[in-house]
C-alpha cells in the first residue's frame, strides 16, 4: 500500500487513460490504441528518472554541437536539442516490458513491438498516402496490439507497487488465462 501512495501521483494520467478505455467510451479502435500507446508511454515518462545519456554528457554534447554549427543555428538546435536525451517510445515499450519478459523474449517478439510502434507513429503523424494499406493491417491486428499495450501497462504498474517481479509474471499468467495468452 505505502508503494502505491508513492507513485499515486505519478501515475494519475495514465490510470485516466486506462480507465477511459475500460469504460468502451472508444467509437472507434484507433483511438483506443492511441489512448493506450499514451499511457504506456507517458507512464514510463514520469516513473523513470532515467535518461539515455548522463544529464552533464549530454548538456557537454549538446554545448559541442551548437558551437560548431556556429550563433546563426543556435536557437533552432537548442530547441530541437532540449527534448532529445528522452527515451524513443519504442525503448519506452521494451524497458517495461523487462519487468516480464527476458531479453530473447523481447528479441522474439521484436516484430510485434515494431508493428505497435509503426502504428503509434501512422496514427500520430498520419502520412495520408499510406493510409489505405495501414488500416488493411491494423484492422485485423489492433486486438492484439490494445492487449499486448494493456498488459504492458497492468505489468509495469504491479512491478512499481510490488517490487517483485516474480509476483508480477504469476499475476500476469493468471490473468492470460482470461485475457492475451502470449504475455
Amino acid at each position: 500500500v505505502k508503494n502505491w501512495f508513492s507513485i499515486a501521483d505519478k501515475i494519475r494520467r495514465t490510470v485516466s487513460l486506462y480507465n477511459q478505455f475500460k469504460s468502451k467510451n472508444y467509437k472507434y479502435y484507433d483511438a483506443a490504441f492511441l489512448s493506450l500507446s499514451q499511457a504506456a508511454e507517458a507512464l514510463h515518462r514520469r516513473t523513470c528518472d532515467d535518461t539515455p545519456m548522463a544529464k552533464s554528457e549530454y548538456t557537454k554534447k549538446v554545448k559541442e554541437i551548437i558551437e560548431r554549427a556556429g550563433e546563426s543555428h543556435r536557437e533552432f538546435l537548442e530547441r530541437k536539442l532540449s527534448s532529445g536525451n528522452e527515451y524513443s517510445f519504442r525503448l519506452r515499450i521494451e524497458l517495461m516490458l523487462k519487468v516480464c519478459w527476458s531479453e530473447e523474449k523481447i528479441e522474439q517478439e521484436k516484430n510485434r513491438i515494431t508493428k505497435i510502434i509503426n502504428a503509434r507513429n501512422f496514427l500520430t503523424h498520419y502520412p495520408k498516402s499510406k493510409e489505405r494499406h495501414f488500416y488493411k493491417s491494423f484492422n485485423v491486428e489492433s486486438g492484439e496490439y490494445v492487449s499486448l499495450l494493456e498488459n504492458i501497462i497492468i505489468s509495469y504498474i504491479l512491478f512499481l507497487i510490488s517490487n517483485d517481479k516474480e509476483w508480477v509474471i504469476a499475476i500476469m499468467n493468471r490473468r492470460s488465462q482470461f485475457t492475451y495468452t502470449a504475455f
